[in-house]
């Protein structure tokens, strides 16, 4: 998704815009040497310089640490663990306001978000909504995501390596990529593997039409209920 200077994407099959959950890089002040050529970036103090002046640094969970700051690029990884109870959102709000005074540009690469959590990815999909529905004030958002067909049966092999190798991509095994499906399937047919968790974690979806259970629960009636045991009085 992108607002304004702003793109998100989900995640695919593990590969990442940046190692740091919070990468900000900070425009410098000099305007060049003008040699047209480049001095050598250097490291230190756990940030990496950059020419001009400028420099890539991870940051804290602390917006009041970052207030003022001049990114013209930010990471925003894993965004969908960015919630109010870990001050996550209002990280994000301070970055990206920064950022709109440098005319900077922000990236978010979250995994699928959880539907009522209130995380950063959950709001950005829900302004990429909006912009479709042509309800949003601002449309400036680029959002990219590749989220299986609602119906794809969890415990049905063919069809859940079909959803898997387009949800990965280039990443999957099957198309040349690093992915092994076969694992990830394994994982997902575990009986221990819960199906909510399952089709966020693998298949990009916040929601889903129907859930099919798990062979080893067919026998059990929907309807099943206990028997009605003794009266207890007091």
């Amino acid at each position: 998704m992108t607002r304004g200077a702003h793109a998100v994407g989900a995640d695919r099959g593990g590969l990442r815009d940046a190692d740091e959950e919070h990468l900000v890089t900070t425009a410098g002040d000099a305007p060049g040497t003008g040699t047209g050529r480049l001095p050598r970036a250097g490291t230190a103090g756990g940030f990496v310089n950059l020419p001009k002046a400028g420099r890539i640094e991870p940051i804290t969970s602390s917006a009041r640490t970052i207030k003022g700051n001049r990114p013209i690029f930010a990471v925003l990884d894993q965004s969908e663990e960015w919630v109010r109870s870990n001050r996550g959102t209002k990280l994000a709000e301070t970055i990206r306001i920064n950022a709109a005074k440098t005319d900077g540009t922000l990236l978010e690469s979250p995994n699928t978000y959880a539907l009522g959590e209130g995380s950063v990815a959950e709001m950005s999909a829900r302004d990429w909504h909006r912009i479709l529905e042509g309800r949003a004030l601002d449309n400036g958002m680029f959002y990219d995501i590749r989220e299986a067909p609602p119906d794809t049966g969890l415990y049905d092999h063919d069809e859940l390596r079909q959803a898997l190798a387009y949800v990965y991509g280039d990443s999957a095994d099957v198309n040349g990529g690093h992915v092994d499906l076969d694992a990830l399937i394994g994982t997902i047919m575990d009986s221990s593997t819960d199906p909510q968790t399952a089709r966020a974690d693998f298949l990009n979806q916040a929601a889903h039409a129907r859930t099919r259970i798990h062979p080893s629960l067919s026998g059990v009636r929907a309807d099943a209920r206990t028997a009605p045991g003794p009266t207890v009085t007091r």
